[in-house]
């Protein structure tokens, strides 16, 4: 039996042999209302917004903004429902802000909007989570392995138009233990490389920022693997004791 932390790392790099980031799709049999066009990144959102830990009645919404200052959250289900308006502040531009909506309704589709203090704005879309009393279909999609060297992910661009219920990020979301041109050293060591390791992942290359336009597409659910800090970090993958198996006879 293969151990359950191998299993989910074979299964992670299964996806690098296809493309990366690669697509793992499950067939829907309900199609709702196409997203709404709208822009995903602006020049003060380089990394576009993200709606994350969607549940049947909240989401959390996620956004960087490069202007210091307050930041608005609308969200709305249609042009007919009233708005939630959520303020929060952007104190450092190297770190992403999060606002937590509630109160919303089960099985419904949710555009949001997000406007910095600059003026500046940049929208997504997240479908709730429909209740428990019915069969309604099921489209994800699922993805790991970002290398910034890498980048621009040409694989992920078929996403949007894909109306994913929503997508999981499998880990090793970016490499910090691997040279890239925003950190070009073998091993990230201090909070700022950190961050600009994550942040080249969600940016534009080749006038592409395929990520930033998946992340405002559909909600997002995330868990980590290794490189996130290092190549087969002990808290990721746990090793095992050394036990001494018989030998198959010949």
């Amino acid at each position: 039996m293969v151990a359950p932390h191998i299993f989910w790392r074979r299964l992670a790099r299964l996806t690098v042999l296809v493309a990366t980031p690669a697509l793992l799709l499950t067939a829907c049999s309900v199609l709702l209302p196409e997203a709404p066009a709208a822009p995903t990144t602006a020049t003060s959102l380089p990394n576009g917004v993200a709606a994350g830990d969607v549940t049947q009645t909240s989401a959390v919404l996620w956004a960087r903004s490069t202007v210091t200052g307050p930041m608005t959250f609308v969200t709305s289900s249609s042009d007919e429902m009233p708005a939630q308006t959520a303020t929060t502040i952007a104190l450092d531009p190297s770190l992403p802000v999060t606002v937590t909506v509630e109160n919303l309704t089960p099985g419904t589709q949710y555009a949001y909007r997000v406007t910095t203090a600059g003026g500046e704005s940049a929208g997504g879309v997240f479908r709730t989570p429909h209740a428990a009393d019915g069969h309604y279909g099921l489209r994800f999609g699922a993805s790991g392995d970002w290398r910034g060297s890498l980048l621009p992910f040409v694989a992920a661009r078929n996403v949007p138009a894909r109306d994913l219920d929503f997508f999981v990020a499998m880990g090793d979301s970016v490499y910090a233990d691997r040279p890239s041109p925003a950190v070009p050293v073998v091993q990230a060591a201090t909070l700022d490389e950190f961050r600009r390791k994550h942040a080249e992942v969600y940016s534009e290359a080749a006038e592409m920022n395929t990520l930033a336009d998946l992340r405002a597409s559909t909600a997002l659910f995330a868990t980590i693997d290794d490189h996130e800090v290092t190549n087969d970090l002990p808290a990721a993958h746990p090793r095992p004791r050394t036990v001494a198996l018989p030998k198959r006879a010949a």
